[in-house]
């Protein structure tokens, strides 16, 4: 939003030792840093930072008396005021000072070296109707007496559109607060199954739009130089690719009951299974197996005995029965997220054999597919890709378009433009299968020895879901998840799913320990009495 904020200007000629490091706490900063803001010897007061109303409220009786005393100048301007600041940073974006490539490129003649310009999320996307409407006045000039003689036209300034989002703000919070608490960079995404509103887009860590639109302090500057390698400029949500592991194994789980291999068809999981084509057995995470179990307990117990099976079963019978199931899940393409500047979100990946013939000069081979069905090998998604998955097998099998923006609304309140709900496509799954799936991801949070069993314990709703956890290029796994609520009940009439979501913590562990409480956090604000 676009609020007053504060210059603050410092009089090198009347600053001392001592209201120097009172001035340097407030500004964060420190004595030191702060000198070499101005020349000491500076005869003119010299701007030192601009800051919020909020930082301004804290140090008030401070810049009263500094004032008083001739040290600093307080100027109020108007200034772009992010006040979730980094939380919601993936979604909001941030503007900055025009540069000249952006003059030289600007066809409408609009921007000075003075404006500012959306740069990333929203404010990128709806730039040319966030920026205000410019006022100004073209006259015929009396040369005699320097006058307007004639005035051709004249147009009124005019403030900028308002773009209603989808956000929660307290679920946007409750994400981005669990995934801090489990100290790795990760992401989180949920929205309604129902019409593809996107409640949460969260990424962390993330930069802070107000340093960019206001200005860095001193201190800022080196705690974000410090998270410059954690990249936090990715949002990690929309663009971040990742192998899911076994998030996987619903779309195989719906390929394996469309392709003939029914729910009651029984597996032998001695804890091993030799793919063909391979010297050695690949190894199940319960070595000792799990023993006779069906495709449905086998997701709620993440077997991937079963699911190797799976994978080798279909390529026999055609190597694009499970690379073309995914497809229809959406993995492997734009959502065309609605908010979002072209070029922030990726596709993912579906390998199949014309893929790794073409860009990897392999054969398609049975191990390649046994990965696919666990999700690793060269597939990859994003977390939107995953709620809206999750979604679709939420809501009967739609997916929809995710929407960030429902409205732009001019400065009178009519709408400029509405975005409504939007069906991508369906899951390729008949509804009596896309039953037992959704009943299997109960079982995951219901059945004793699944893997997400007890860890929903005194929540208010019943949930559906999936855990993941996907081997990376170091020893330490990502952890996924995926999940919605309220679940149908295994027996008993449907209920209406209202929330789906998905979590990725980095390099941290087991989906069920890691993951899960991101999505905990942001399903308890919602569904909780005292959530929305």
């Amino acid at each position: 939003q676009d609020e007053t904020v504060y210059s603050v200007a410092v009089d090198p000629t009347k600053i001392t030792s001592a209201n120097a490091a009172t001035l340097a706490t407030d500004l964060d900063s420190t004595p030191t840093k702060m000198r070499a803001r101005y020349d000491p010897g500076a005869k003119q007061p010299v701007h030192l930072l601009t800051i919020t109303q909020a930082a301004y409220a804290t140090a008030r009786s401070d810049f009263i008396a500094l004032q008083s005393a001739g040290v600093i100048q307080v100027t109020e301007i108007v200034g772009r005021v992010y006040p979730f600041g980094s939380d919601a940073a993936a979604v909001t974006g941030y503007v900055n000072a025009v540069q000249d490539s952006d003059l030289l490129q600007d066809a409408s003649h609009y921007y000075e070296s003075t404006d500012t310009k959306g740069r990333e999320g929203i404010e990128a996307w709806a730039e040319t109707t966030l920026r205000p409407v410019k006022g100004g006045e073209l006259d015929i000039i009396d040369t005699t007496s320097g006058e307007p003689a004639f005035t051709i036209a004249r147009r009124s300034p005019a403030a900028g559109a308002d773009v209603r989002t989808t956000i929660s703000a307290q679920l946007q919070q409750a994400a981005v607060t669990q995934i801090g608490k489990e100290t790795k960079a990760g992401s989180a995404v949920a929205l309604d199954p129902a019409s593809g509103e996107v409640l949460v887009l969260a990424s962390s860590p993330m930069y802070n739009p107000n340093d960019f639109s206001i200005g860095f302090s001193d201190n800022e500057s080196v705690r974000f130089n410090a998270l410059l390698p954690q990249s936090p400029y990715l949002d990690r949500a929309v663009a971040g690719q990742y192998p899911i592991g076994s998030l996987m194994k619903v779309t195989s789980l719906a390929a394996a009951l469309e392709n003939g291999i029914g729910a009651d068809h029984v597996f032998d999981c001695t804890g091993s299974f030799l793919i063909p084509g391979q010297a050695h057995p690949s190894i199940d995470d319960s070595p000792h197996g799990h023993g006779d179990i069906t495709e449905v307990t086998g997701l709620a117990e993440s077997c991937d005995v079963v699911f190797w099976t799976i994978g080798v079963t279909l390529n026999s019978q055609n190597p694009n029965l499970l690379p073309n199931m995914a497809k229809t899940f959406g993995y492997g393409s734009l959502t065309h997220i609605v908010g979002l500047p072209d070029g922030t979100e990726q596709p993912g990946l579906v390998p199949d054999a014309a893929w790794l013939k073409q860009f990897n000069g392999g054969d398609w081979a049975p191990v390649d597919a046994a990965n696919l069905a666990i999700g690793q090998g060269f597939f990859t998604a994003t977390p939107l890709q995953i709620a809206v998955v999750s979604g679709a097998v939420a809501n009967g099998g739609t997916r929809w378009q995710p929407r960030l923006v429902t409205s732009i609304v001019g400065p009178d309140g009519a709408a400029i433009a509405t975005y409504a709900a939007t069906a991508l496509g369906k899951l390729a799954v008949s509804s009596d299968h896309l039953a037992v799936m959704q009943a299997a991801m109960v079982d995951v949070t219901t059945m004793p020895g699944a893997t997400s069993y007890g860890t929903w314990n005194g929540f208010p709703a019943l949930v559906a879901a999936k855990t993941g956890t996907a081997q990376t290029s170091t020893p330490i796994p990502d952890a996924l998840y995926m999940c919605y609520s309220p679940a149908s009940p295994l027996s008993g009439p449907p209920v209406k799913a209202k929330i789906a979501a998905s979590a990725v913590v980095e390099y941290s562990g087991f989906g069920d320990a890691f993951a899960q409480p991101v999505t905990r956090a942001i399903l308890t604000a919602y569904l909780a009495p005292s959530g929305s």
